[in-house]
């Protein structure tokens, strides 16, 4: 898929039945998947949106990946998992490379050993919440930032040559960044 406002968009789709993204290229996207609950329709999704990510590889535009809780329209969970090598590249200006975003948003990032890399922030948490397990996040200006209440953990990752954060927290509240690879043996700092 190339170019356009949302390379595939995934709206309303029973946790029982999971959409499935497999092997896919997509490139120039303003969004490149996009997963909510709410955005561009009628009504609210009457059912939770589910998907799974698995070795896709997304450039260009201004998000990845975006998963997405409208908190004033939607009523039900959105959620992804990201996973089997998924690269992902959007912009150093103002691009984010997997954006979860809202109350009722989630996601597992695991096993993305390829990269999430040439992002502004390579993976946002902005009030939702994810579990970022076995990845290469690298040469971003910022590896993972969490906003707002966003909350989850960053465990056993890859995380160097970011320019100005490996792991970046604006919540107030702790998040757990151990057993992670920061590029030299004596931690995040390099000293």
């Amino acid at each position: 898929i190339m170019n356009g406002e949302e390379g595939i968009e995934i709206w309303n789709t029973p946790m029982t039945s999971d959409i499935q993204v497999v092997n896919s290229t997509i490139t120039d996207a303003e969004i490149g998947i996009y997963i909510n609950n709410y955005d561009g329709y009628n009504s609210a999704a009457p059912d939770p949106t589910h998907a799974i990510i698995d070795n896709a590889n997304i450039s260009g535009g201004d998000y990845g990946i975006y998963i997405l809780d409208n908190v004033e329209l939607g009523t039900q969970p959105v959620s992804a998992e990201i996973k089997g090598n998924t690269d992902v590249t959007t912009n150093m200006i103002n691009g984010s490379g997997i954006a979860v975003r809202g109350d009722r948003a989630s996601a597992v990032i695991d096993d993305n050993l390829m990269s999430i890399s040439g992002n502004d922030v390579g993976i946002l948490v902005d009030a939702g919440m994810a579990t970022i397990t076995n990845n290469t996040i690298t040469m971003n200006n910022t590896g993972v930032r969490f906003e707002s209440t966003g909350t989850g953990v960053v465990n056993e990752n890859n995380i160097f040559d970011n320019v100005n954060f490996g792991v970046e927290n604006l919540t107030g509240s702790s998040i757990d960044a151990t057993l992670n690879w920061w590029g030299d043996v004596s931690g995040p700092s390099g000293e």
